[in-house]
């Protein structure tokens, strides 16, 4: 395999995890891959990196199954997103959902009467769903957008920053948008958590589809490159990611307190402030 180019400019590595990454398979077959350390910086980069060749089996969905399944999974996560963003909802408030999917939480944060939610979207068939359920979303990568500067309050990237291969660029561009301390909120999968258990299968890994990869360390050292500080930070468990979710414990509340008050988790929960 040849080694790819850190976001950092480096192309010196080492092997950290590799193995055969069967949760989601291309053509019914399991997609080898390495998990690659950056010896600079620490980011871990997914060798060889994702291509568009993968053909999933949501992508020739002829009923639209998983498409209503990510409705249903945004709703849920919505929920919980809009309880953490009410302390910074005001009627002026303008918000920016990076990668929104059907645009369910643009939806939620409209209800709460700021000025503006928007949302943006790559994939045609969740923007028509979003659209057709008369959502505020914009078929365009950010920088396309030409959003002016100091322009929104809140910019959320939820399962965004690991999928964009020219990541520095986009958060350049979201300091840019974002008025003085603005919110930047993010959420991505943590690969140092005790219940990843250094496996190939773990759900975070998803090769086909994720450049890089971030423990708390290295996601805030990459936000602090570009003029952002924490304000809050946990990691927490969540069944979509945690490889060991069928186990009963997982599924009850307590447990799972405890994992995100000790930041123990498998996903990893920041806001963000622009300085």
């Amino acid at each position: 395999m040849t080694l790819p180019i850190c976001l950092c400019g480096s192309k010196n590595f080492e092997v950290i995890l590799e193995g055969d990454f069967s949760y989601l398979t291309v053509n019914g077959n399991p997609v080898h891959f390495q998990a690659v350390k950056c010896l600079n910086c620490g980011i871990v980069a997914t060798n060889p990196p994702p291509s568009d060749d993968y053909i999933f089996a949501e992508e020739i969905d002829p009923y639209g199954e998983a498409l209503l399944k990510e409705e249903m999974w945004s709703h849920i996560s919505a929920i919980y997103k809009i309880r953490r963003l009410k302390p910074y909802l005001n009627p002026s408030t303008r918000l920016l959902e990076i990668g929104c999917s059907t645009g369910k939480l643009v939806e939620m944060a409209s209800r709460e009467g700021i000025a503006e939610s928007i949302g943006l979207e790559k994939s045609e068939k969740k923007v028509a769903l979003g659209r057709l359920l008369d959502r505020n979303i914009i078929d365009k990568y950010l920088h396309e957008c030409n959003f002016p500067s100091n322009y929104f309050d809140i910019v959320q990237a939820h399962h965004v920053l690991e999928h964009i291969p020219n990541l520095r660029e986009v958060l350049d561009e979201v300091h840019r948008i974002l008025k003085p301390n603005g919110i930047f909120y993010v959420v991505v999968p943590r690969y140092n958590s005790m219940f990843v258990r250094h496996s190939p299968n773990w759900e975070g890994w998803y090769p086909q589809k994720h450049f890089w990869h971030f423990t708390d360390t290295t996601l805030v050292k990459l936000l602090a490159e570009h003029g952002f500080e924490v304000m809050s930070l946990s990691c927490m468990l969540h069944s979509e990611y945690s490889t060991i979710r069928d186990n009963f414990w997982v599924a009850r509340k307590g447990f799972k307190i405890v994992v995100k008050k000790l930041n123990l988790g498998d996903i990893l929960e920041v806001m963000f402030r622009k300085i």
